[in-house]
């Protein structure tokens, strides 16, 4: 989560959910945008999972997405830069992937007027590429977190770690089933009318 030191909590509360990407590769070039997730959306008052989340505005910026602090102060900061993004769909899902060359997947829905944010959980993960993908060379769990996870019955998202966005890799990211035992509901947003 390598952008977190330059947002604020609105933008930090989306990013929490995501998978670090050391590498984006071509992938960054197959993003578009996703008319529905442009605007601006504030935390949904009756799901409080993460009680420090703020409105968050994405903004269409030619081909990308461009998400700026809610914070004029912040954005004033010596140094600051907004976050980029765009939209990949792996199979029926969709992730926020912020770039353009490393960056973070996050996986969303939108449902009527809702955002909803998820987080991959590593122990599924970790079962899932052991007994579907064995050989995969660019995806990772970190072992000890996995241990640390089960320990705290925690599925700490940070313990998926993707080296390379390659074809092998965007193959497994459109099989991950979009189910409870794959994926946490971190957080929900209702769109700003």
């Amino acid at each position: 989560m390598r952008k977190l030191l330059l947002l604020g909590m609105a933008v930090a509360a989306l990013l929490s959910s995501c998978i670090p990407v050391d590498d984006l590769g071509a992938y960054w070039d197959k993003g578009v945008i996703d008319t529905l997730l442009v605007g601006k959306w504030q935390p949904d008052e009756h799901f409080k999972k993460q009680p420090n989340a703020e409105s968050v505005v994405i903004a269409k910026n030619g081909n990308s997405y461009r998400i700026d602090d809610p914070d004029e102060k912040m954005r004033q900061r010596k140094g600051y830069m907004p976050t980029y993004a765009r939209t990949l769909q792996a199979g029926d899902t969709l992730f926020f992937m912020v770039g353009p060359k490393q960056g973070d997947l996050i996986r969303y829905e939108i449902k009527e007027d809702k955002l909803e944010v998820y987080s991959l959980k590593a122990h599924a993960m970790r079962t899932f590429l052991k007994e579907k993908h064995p050989q995969a060379k660019n995806i990772e769990i970190d072992e000890c977190a996995v241990c640390r996870s089960r320990a705290r019955d925690d599925d700490s998202y940070d313990d998926v770690k993707i080296k390379t966005l390659d074809s092998e890799t965007f193959a497994i990211l459109s099989e991950i089933p979009k189910t409870d035992a794959y994926w946490t509901l971190d957080n929900r947003y209702k769109k700003a009318l």
